[in-house]
């Protein structure tokens, strides 16, 4: 076996080699130390943010009243150091979010972060209630609330909005039906049918409006056309008289039913 005798230039370079490589070593551990550091304060700074939201959120809550319901989300999320694409630690931890419902609406507790300017960093306000749900405007519920009665009276506003116009459509439909029946006796020999329809109505958004309609078909060839009101009332709407001849038309007048307005 041949014995080969390293110079002493190369002896010194692979020593001030292997000196490179504990020292390169040393960076990487002290830089993935430091960002262990980091990240477990990352871990205090989340769980302290959430022992403060719980603590808001049961402060708001406990002022809704009884009509709303405190719940808790745990949520489960870990946090990583990377080297390169490697994963050199992570840590496993839970933090939790209080919010409240009631029915279909919902009022959470977050933070109220205020910005000045296109660049201005934020300003924290602190807790403060959101609430959403049926009825409550997008834009509303961006709105940064602090008491309980101003969120309660939106939400009572919102139901009482919603059933009314339940109440509406109960009473449009019995008006229909009881429409119907009644120029069913009055005419037993025509056919009466209810539809929806469309109209142009200029308090609407989008320039129409829907309504109820009533269409009676005598055997004669006539038709009439009603809009059923809320109170139960006719605002008729057209006729059309089939094709029938000048005398026929004169005939038959007698059997279309009266204009009945509101």
């Amino acid at each position: 076996m041949t014995h080969i005798e390293l110079s002493q230039e190369e002896l010194d370079l692979i020593q001030a080699k292997r000196e490179e490589e504990v020292v390169r070593e040393k960076a990487k551990q002290d830089r993935i130390e430091a960002d262990i550091v980091k990240a477990r304060v990352n871990i205090a700074k989340r769980v302290e943010e959430s022992r403060k939201q719980i603590a808001a959120a049961e402060s708001f809550l406990s002022e809704l009243g009884k009509d709303w319901t405190a719940y808790t989300d745990t949520h489960e999320t870990e946090e990583r150091v990377y080297w390169g694409s490697e994963v050199v630690w992570k840590e496993t931890y839970n933090y939790n979010n209080m919010y409240a419902s009631r029915g279909k609406y919902k009022v959470t507790v977050n933070k109220h972060t205020v910005y000045s300017g296109t660049w201005g960093r934020g300003n924290d306000k602190g807790y403060k209630m959101f609430v959403s749900g049926p009825e409550i405007e997008y834009g509303y519920s961006q709105k940064a609330l602090i008491k309980a009665a101003t969120v309660n009276k939106k939400v009572e506003d919102c139901i009482d909005t919603i059933n009314a116009r339940e109440d509406h459509k109960k009473k449009k439909a019995s008006a229909v039906e009881t429409a119907v029946h009644n120029l069913q006796v009055a005419y037993p020999n025509a056919i009466v049918n209810a539809s929806r329809d469309w109209a142009r109505g200029y308090n609407s958004k989008n320039g129409y409006r829907e309504y109820d309609k009533i269409t009676i078909q005598f055997g004669n060839g006539i038709q009439v056309a009603y809009e059923v009101y809320s109170d139960g009332s006719l605002s008729r709407l057209s006729v059309n008289f089939g094709g029938l001849e000048h005398n026929e038309v004169l005939n038959a007048l007698s059997e279309i039913p009266p204009h009945v307005s509101e």
